[in-house]
């Protein structure tokens, strides 16, 4: 039946909805139904519901934004929360991309006008700007949060001091196959923020020392385009994607390939789940695998029923367990990685889903495309909140 909570004044949930944070109240009732599962004596439900909101309340209230997007139309990276949004603008030309730093305090936008730029996300205001050449495709910030990387139009990648906005280091990254002007590539950072991995329109991916600017190693094997890769947990590994239908895990030490996974299609999107055991890969005719590393063979097929999503994007690794989504043309999908169960359909119809992101709990996800963001909650498959944004949004990012 419906449960009406007491909230005494001057406590911590009356702080939490003077910063206008209502979502603590509304996911009151979940956290009495998760404690009432736990049978658990009324008293002591009573006091799990006050640790739990306690909790959530001090999460909540360490960053207020839910979600952010980015319009190509208005010029503009939003940050959403549940009572309102803060958009910058800082006369930018289109904005192509966006990513959080650690903390969750700065957050560095990139586009067409050629400057990368690094936003205070409480204030708005603009920290840094960062000047380039050309176009910006892609964008990673460090684990410390002391640098970015940037990646241009002609596959350059540049490394900047957050603190004073110069210049550390050029990577001498540009495309060797000009020709392939539809795979933009991208650029990652190791988790221990020595390393960078760079791939895209060439056939090789490229790790670099990020304190030297040297080449450390060629990742050569795929005789076609690189379209997606992701660094493993530990740092040893990684596996990239290609047009060549194929996708390889490498051994960064030895700079060679350790596993050849043979696919029908070319890929689209690549994920690394439990934490480096296996790889999930999604090809051009939205087939979904699950290869076990070890054993070097796929472990699970993921169905997709027929005129749904006949093409995927790209694959995600959800935290917290064994799921994994997968999106495309009307949605996203969220899987069973060990069994290879639909659990969530996510349906975005009629617009396609441009692109996703999860976070870090696993309990929401948002997917972005047509205008629009949606945080969805994982465990229902409902929407929980829809942001508008007139223009058309090319990426998320939840933190």
């Amino acid at each position: 039946r419906p449960w009406s909570p007491v909230v005494p004044p001057g406590t911590a949930m009356a702080a939490a909805e003077r910063r206008g944070l209502a979502v603590a109240v509304a996911l009151l009732p979940a956290l009495a139904v998760a404690a009432r599962l736990r049978r658990l004596s009324p008293a002591a439900a009573a006091v799990a519901l006050h640790e739990d909101v306690a909790r959530l309340v001090t999460e909540l209230l360490a960053f207020p934004y839910l979600a952010a997007s980015c319009s190509d139309i208005c010029d503009a990276v939003t940050l959403w929360g549940r009572h309102g949004s803060r958009r910058f603008l800082g006369g930018h030309g289109e904005v192509s991309g966006f990513r959080f730093f650690p903390t969750g305090d700065r957050l560095l936008s990139w586009g067409r006008d050629r400057a990368a730029v690094i936003w205070d996300t409480s204030s708005g205001e603009e920290l840094q700007e960062l000047w380039h050449e050309g176009h910006i495709f892609r964008g990673a910030v460090f684990p410390g949060g002391d640098r970015v990387v940037t990646r241009t139009k002609d596959g350059a990648a540049f490394i900047w001091d957050v603190a004073s906005g110069r210049l550390r280091l050029a990577l001498d990254s540009r495309w060797d196959s000009p020709g392939l002007t539809d795979i933009a590539g991208d650029v990652s950072v190791f988790p221990s923020g020595d390393r960078v991995l760079t791939w895209g329109r060439a056939d090789y991916a490229t790790v670099w020392d990020a304190a030297s600017g040297a080449a450390l190693c060629e990742l050569r094997r795929h005789t076609n385009a690189i379209t997606a890769g992701r660094i493993f947990p530990d740092g040893d590994r990684v596996v990239t994607g290609s047009l060549d239908r194929t996708a390889i895990v490498w051994r960064v030490a030895a700079c060679a390939a350790e596993q050849v996974l043979v696919h029908t299609a070319w890929l689209t999107g690549v994920a690394v789940l439990d934490g480096g055991g296996r790889v999930a890969t999604t090809n051009g005719k939205g087939v979904k695998t699950v290869w076990s590393i070890t054993a070097g063979m796929f472990l699970q097929l993921f169905e997709t029923p027929p005129l749904r999503e006949q093409h995927a994007d790209g694959v995600v690794a959800v935290p917290g367990g064994e799921r994994l989504l997968t999106y495309g043309s009307t949605g996203a999908r969220l899987w069973d990685g060990a069994t290879g169960e639909m659990l969530r359909f996510l349906d975005t119809s009629p617009w396609a889903t441009r692109g996703v992101a999860v976070a870090p709990g696993g309990d929401l996800v948002a997917t972005c495309g047509h205008g629009r963001v949606i945080l969805w909650d994982t465990s229902s498959g409902l929407p929980a909140t829809i942001f508008v944004e007139p223009g058309a949004v090319d990426g998320s990012a939840a933190t």
